[in-house]
């Protein structure tokens, strides 16, 4: 009996010498469009990985682009530009070795911030154009939870290229502080963010604005409560294996 029990243990032990151990880098190309530099790491050993991505924000414009349905148009602004914050955890279980199929769940964490002044011009008689000024800071909190099927080539032992595609259970939140000259430009504020929340978010999203006036400027803060859904993602990354 302890023999038996020790060539168990010395099997075991040799089953898990043998598992090849990798350590991977990649990067995600497809998060630059939101303004976040992804870089990721992948612990492996045998069939099983754990990886962490961190998403670094990129300030840059916004400008001419499309988030969720809504287009971000040069003529309605003077500027807009936006930057994304991801920190991201998953597990990963390779299927099968040679053709590297996986499935993966994860866990996600994503803040996206947005800086904007809108152009406000209003006729008032005789051919005269009124301008006032609105600027405006935001904030949406997305957590999530993932489950996706992939596919990873390994080029020369060296070379990593992945594709994938899944499904996300989805929760965000969100906040909006505006800031105008004039309540004519208030009031045209909080139309549109009404009716940007009406339009492109889902049908259990709302948004709770408190309007006031402090001096000479008139001051929106608004909330977006929670709100949840499941939507499909895909995408690519690719890197190098380190060791």
């Amino acid at each position: 009996m302890k023999k038996l029990l020790f060539l168990v243990f010395l099997a075991l032990s040799l089953s898990g010498m043998t598992q090849e151990r990798h350590i991977d880098v990649t990067v995600q190309p497809i998060d630059l469009y939101s303004n976040s530099a992804v870089i990721g790491i992948s612990f492996q050993e045998g069939r099983n990985a754990l990886n962490a991505t961190y998403g670094t924000p990129i300030h840059a414009s916004v400008m001419d682009r499309t988030f969720g349905g809504m287009y971000i148009n040069p003529n309605d602004y003077n500027f807009f530009d936006m930057y994304t914050r991801i920190v991201r955890v998953g597990y990963r279980h390779y299927i099968t070795t040679p053709m590297r199929l996986y499935w993966e769940l994860s866990v996600k964490s994503q803040t996206a911030v947005f800086n904007g002044d809108i152009i406000n011009q209003y006729a008032v008689g005789n051919g005269y154009v009124s301008e006032g000024n609105s600027t405006f800071r935001g904030m949406i909190y997305n957590t999530s939870f993932g489950c996706q099927l992939g596919h990873q080539w390994v080029i020369s032992k060296i070379l990593l290229f992945d594709v994938y595609a899944g499904l996300q259970v989805l929760r965000t939140n969100g906040r909006i502080h505006t800031v105008s000259d004039n309540m004519d430009d208030t009031n045209n504020m909080a139309a549109i963010i009404d009716n940007t929340v009406r339009t492109h978010l889902p049908n259990n999203a709302n948004c709770t604005l408190d309007m006031w006036r402090d001096g000479n400027e008139y001051v929106i803060d608004g909330v977006v409560n929670g709100y949840a859904r499941v939507s499909p993602f895909f995408g690519f990354k690719f890197g190098a294996r380190i060791f």
